[in-house]
C-alpha cells in the first residue's frame, strides 16, 4: 500500500508463497509535507480485510495469521495504553466475528 500497489492484487499474486502473515489495516492522510500512513482498526482503512482473508484461506499455504496492532502514540502513556487495550479488543472481535465467521 505504501508503494501504491493494490493490497488485494498483491496478496493474490503472492498467495502461493504465503505461509504466515502479519495482518493489519492502514489509512493514509495528506499532510502539508506529503502522505502519512497510520494503523487503524481492521475494516476501517484502505485494505479490504475480508477479501484478503478469503484469498489467504483459499489460495495460500497459510499456517498462521498474526494480528498486528499499530497504534498512534497519544499525549500520555496512560492514554496510549488505553488506546492499545481498546484496539486489541476491537480487532480481535472483528477478526473472530467478521473475518473468520465463515471458516469457524
Amino acid at each position: 500500500m505504501i508503494h501504491l500497489e493494490n493490497p488485494t492484487e498483491s496478496v493474490k499474486l503472492l498467495a502461493p508463497y504465503i505461509y504466515s502473515t502479519h495482518f493489519k489495516d492502514y489509512a493514509s492522510e495528506m499532510m502539508n509535507w506529503g502522505f502519512k500512513t497510520f494503523g487503524v482498526p481492521l475494516g476501517k482503512g484502505s485494505i479490504d480485510p475480508k477479501a484478503i482473508v478469503d484469498i489467504l484461506i483459499n489460495e495460500s499455504k497459510l499456517d498462521r495469521i498474526m494480528l498486528e496492532l499499530p497504534v498512534e502514540k497519544e499525549a500520555t502513556e496512560a492514554a496510549t495504553l488505553k488506546k492499545e487495550d481498546d484496539c486489541v479488543a476491537e480487532r480481535v472481535a472483528y477478526a473472530r466475528n467478521i473475518l473468520l465467521k465463515d471458516y469457524n
